[in-house]
């Protein structure tokens, strides 16, 4: 069975191991944010601002955008017109038309007479027929007839195409040896930043921007002396002498505390 003594050593020792690894990057990192000077990078031309002294890198690039346009294609169009036309046609109509003849028909006469012998005579009796009679007439017909009828036509149609536009962006890289200021760390600026951006020479001496939280923490280090003292709070030792020190400060003779004036309430 192993020792514990052994066990507590070999934990021990794998967490030493494992806080020399985080320290050691952590210096990394320091070291690596706190490098003094800054090269000016391949890619963009470098400009600087004469009231805070950034420095900014010119990057310009191509974007595409779709834009979409209307054009008027000249086209053919069939177009149907009504037309009136007036046609004559021959037409064969048969019709039928009375004829009335005269025709001998035999009678008897004297039949029933019984003083005289019959005898038979003729007389003429008029007959009517109808007979079917062939003619050609012509017939008038009007009509709608639609006549096609090709045309240019003006059409708008609508076309989509990709255009590349040019992008002017300002990125923050460091700031001018003699100036330090901050400056938050975004890719675009304000027109009226940009406006006033100056070149420089890229061989310039440039020092990396310093943010507001290592102001705070370099002015938090440094600073040893106490604005107040424990007994003092919301306004600063300097700020708590009254504004006339005729009325309200300490006499400058050698009057008592009971002779000094009374302090009004309202600060």
């Amino acid at each position: 069975m192993p020792d514990p003594t052994c066990r507590r050593r070999i934990v021990m020792r794998n967490s030493n191991r494992t806080n020399q690894f985080i320290v050691g990057v952590l210096v990394a990192g320091a070291l690596m944010s706190l490098t003094t000077s800054v090269t000016a990078q391949e890619g963009g031309e470098l400009h600087a601002d004469p009231a805070t002294g950034i420095v900014y890198r010119k990057q310009i690039r191509q974007v595409q955008r779709p834009v979409s346009e209307v054009q008027m294609k000249t086209r053919e169009q069939t177009v149907y017109t009504p037309k009136a036309v007036v046609e004559t046609k021959p037409v064969a109509r048969t019709s039928y038309v009375p004829v009335t003849t005269m025709m001998l028909r035999p009678h008897l006469e004297g039949r029933w007479n019984p003083f005289r012998q019959p005898t038979v005579a003729y007389r003429h009796v008029p007959e009517t027929r109808w007979e079917a009679r062939s003619e050609v007439v012509h017939q008038t017909e009007t009509r709608v007839k639609w006549e096609p009828e090709t045309k240019l036509v003006q059409v708008p149609e609508r076309t989509l195409r990709m255009q590349n536009d040019q992008v002017v962006q300002y990125e923050p890289v460091g700031q001018l040896a003699p100036q330090a200021q901050s400056l938050a760390s975004t890719s675009n600026i304000r027109p009226e930043i940009a406006s006033r951006l100056r070149p420089i020479d890229s061989n310039a001496p440039i020092q990396p921007i310093t943010t507001g939280a290592d102001q705070i923490a370099a002015a938090t280090l440094a600073t040893r002396e106490r604005p107040r003292s424990s007994l003092q709070s919301g306004m600063r030792a300097t700020e708590l002498a009254p504004s006339n020190p005729t009325i309200y400060g300490p006499p400058t003779t050698g009057t008592t505390v009971a002779g000094l004036p009374v302090i009004s309430v309202w600060r």
